[in-house]
């Protein structure tokens, strides 16, 4: 007996309306149409990289290798329908497991795919929520949300969607996946809208290749509620800081794919921008105290699915959720996870209040301005993620790295009642910070990146900073924050091109960062290459055309290789985007002096020295 294969597929199922009452009618015209039918279906389907594996009556199911090619098929086949006498279809599309056996298809899939169908009205093509989100981003193709139905003999209930628009030609890459090897996925206790707590086998189809990189675009949020954004924010966020802690797969930074949110740009584009093989994307619904989150994972190179999963919990547990997905994500691009991932993927991980987390979220954003206004608000959201979740790891690492930057980066230490005047009671409270934070989560990447910060611009202890560097990205090997400042650390200590190699990793993980792409160029410049130097800062310029330091860095070069006029353009506008920043006007003084104009120079060395009445001016 040949044995059961399962795999992961998009499950199509079509059929005639009103089949019965045409056959009572007339059994020569229903037997026409229901030939006009197969004769119709069968072509488009092979055309689309699809199988038909079942033909019954006026029923057809088919199998495809990515939702994509179902749904084009579908529109087709609709649009072919119409030109032909009597023929109306009903067709529905699932994406989900199916299994085959002595010729027949079965599963929870393919019974999801034959209810759609029995609810379609002739001529449409409705969907489920996972085929939903394979194709949103496609353009030509509009959906119409039906909301959730209960179908005879599933589960859970059915997120539906009506799609309408024209079919894309096949691709020549269209094919029926193989299946390589089976996964055993644990989804057992998973209690939800429908009390799921499964196991099942899921096939892997064959990808294009090894998976080495990866991005995590936007959740988007199902709920209703922009105020309920946060919930599908942090669930990105915090995904992509799990993702990042296993083997060696490099895993874009949040930064850079934000920019994808609400994107009408299909998926291989996005994979080509961001440089990844795969990408992992969904949705996040609240229902009073329930959150539930729908995760795929898409070969990038093939759009071919090849991971998809719906997860119910209660909303304080999503952070335990996220560890639960990124380890199933984990099996099905074949990676081993070390011990010591497997620990850190425990880091942070007991239920937080979403309040909490919301705050922590916002504290990151602000931090990330690089401006007074922007560490002020950071500082104040950690305190409230703290005063909400008092053992919050994570918002202590953040205020350690807001405070322990401020040092070397005056332009982000705002003068207010809760801000000391010096350097040195700065770093003695993100010290503080971040020996809570290691306390709390001892295999924290974040608090050990913050340990090194502090280390580095705290006490300018070079050993001690690049050890809490290293077992930072021995934690995670992704956290490009690590690899940033790691890297300015060794360069700093004369080690410019170690440091050079860790900037680059860092803008492969997070490619559009500021501050990673202005240390790049002034790495480069601290090497003596002033023409590449410039190229680097006009192009951080181009990408963040307010970022000061970056203006500041364009007018240091251009006056070191002579070019004072330029440079002076460059330094006034640095100064009318960042008037705080000391650095700036102490750079535009020199420029002033090795060009002969030394009572410009000294007209801006007295204003200096006399800011200290009002703010600390580094020396």
């Amino acid at each position: 007996m040949t044995p059961a294969s399962r795999r992961l597929a998009a499950i199509m199922f079509t059929d005639v309306v009103g089949f019965t009452a045409l056959m009572a009618e007339s059994e020569e015209r229903g037997l026409r149409v229901r030939e006009g039918h197969r004769r119709l279906v069968g072509p488009l389907v092979r055309r689309y990289g699809g199988e038909p594996l079942e033909i019954r009556g006026d029923e057809c199911l088919s199998i495809f290798p990515s939702a994509l090619d179902a749904v084009n098929c579908a529109l087709a086949i609709q649009d072919g329908a119409g030109g032909e006498p009597d023929l109306a279809l009903h067709v529905g599309i699932h994406l989900g497991d199916v299994v085959i056996a002595a010729g027949e298809a079965s599963g929870d899939g393919v019974n999801i795919a034959s209810r759609l169908s029995s609810l379609s009205e002739g001529g449409g093509v409705l969907v489920s929520g996972e085929v939903y989100h394979a194709v949103r981003n496609q353009p030509g193709i509009e959906a119409t949300p039906l909301g959730e139905h209960d179908f005879r003999n599933v589960g859970r209930p059915v997120d539906v969607h009506r799609l309408t628009g024209s079919p894309s030609a096949p691709r020549a890459t269209a094919r029926v996946p193989t299946p390589r090897r089976r996964t055993l996925l644990s989804v057992a206790g998973i209690a939800g809208f429908a009390a799921l707590g499964v196991w099942f086998w899921q096939a892997i189809p064959a990808s294009s290749g090894e998976i080495r990189a990866i991005a995590v675009l936007p959740l988007e949020n199902l709920s209703g509620d922009p105020g309920q954004e946060y919930v599908a924010d942090a669930m990105t966020t915090s995904l992509i800081f799990d993702l990042a802690k296993l083997g060696t797969l490099r895993v874009i930074s949040r930064t850079s794919v934000m920019r994808y949110r609400d994107a009408k740009i299909p998926l291989p584009q996005i994979a080509e921008e961001l440089g990844v093989d795969a990408v992992v994307e969904g949705s996040v619904q609240i229902a009073g105290d329930r959150v539930r989150i729908h995760a795929q994972l898409i070969d990038a190179r093939s759009d071919h699915p090849l991971w998809a999963e719906q997860y119910d919990r209660d909303a304080r547990d999503v952070l335990g959720l996220q560890r639960e997905i990124a380890q199933a994500i984990a099996r099905a691009i074949e990676l081993t996870i070390s011990p010591l991932a497997v620990a850190s993927l425990g880091a942070g991980k007991r239920p937080i209040d979403p309040a909490a987390h919301d705050a922590y979220l916002k504290g990151l954003y602000f931090q990330r301005q690089h401006s007074l206004e922007g560490s002020d608000k950071a500082i104040l959201y950690f305190d409230e993620a703290i005063s909400i979740e008092p053992e919050f790891a994570l918002a202590f690492a953040g205020k350690a790295d807001t405070w322990s930057c401020s040092p070397m980066h005056p332009w982000t230490m705002p003068v207010s009642a809760r801000w000391p005047a010096a350097p040195s009671e700065v770093i003695a409270r993100a010290d503080e910070a971040v020996r809570v934070a290691l306390a709390l989560e001892p295999h924290l990447a974040e608090g050990y990146a913050s340990q090194g910060l502090v280390r580095m611009f705290g006490s300018w202890d070079w050993a001690g900073a690049e050890e809490s560097f290293r077992r930072a990205l021995e934690l995670n090997p992704s956290y490009y924050f690590a690899h940033h400042v790691y890297g300015y650390m060794l360069a700093l200590s004369g080690r410019t091109e170690e440091g050079l190699t860790h900037t680059r990793t860092a803008l492969e993980l997070n490619p559009f960062e500021d501050i990673v792409l202005l240390d790049r160029a002034e790495l480069i410049e601290w090497q003596r290459k002033p023409e590449e130097a410039q190229r680097r800062f006009e192009e951080t310029i181009e990408l963040h055309p307010e970022f000061a330091q970056a203006h500041q860095g364009l007018g240091r070069v251009l006056c070191s290789t002579g070019r004072v006029a330029q440079a002076l353009v460059a330094f006034e506008r640095a100064r009318t985007l960042a008037p705080h920043d000391e650095f700036i006007a102490g750079d535009m003084g020199h420029c002033y002096a090795v060009s002969g104009r030394p009572g410009d120079a000294r007209r801006l060395l007295d204003a200096l020295a006399r800011r200290p009445q009002r703010a600390y001016v580094p020396p």
